[in-house]
């Protein structure tokens, strides 16, 4: 996934330093939303909105 947002145009250090949960959009259309959990990164990908509901 961060080779995904690589190449959309977000650097690596960008997006390693972003907030927690910060929420970033890729030409894709998806929505891409961060979290930090002991040191750990996830992302969570959702692909339609509906998803969130």
């Amino acid at each position: 996934m961060i080779e995904q947002q690589i190449t959309t145009g977000i650097s690596l250090e960008t997006f390693k330093n972003l907030p927690e949960d910060e929420w970033i959009e890729v030409i894709n259309g998806e929505l891409v939303k961060q979290t930090m959990s002991a040191s750990y990164k996830h992302v969570n990908v959702i692909e339609n909105l509906y998803d969130l509901l």
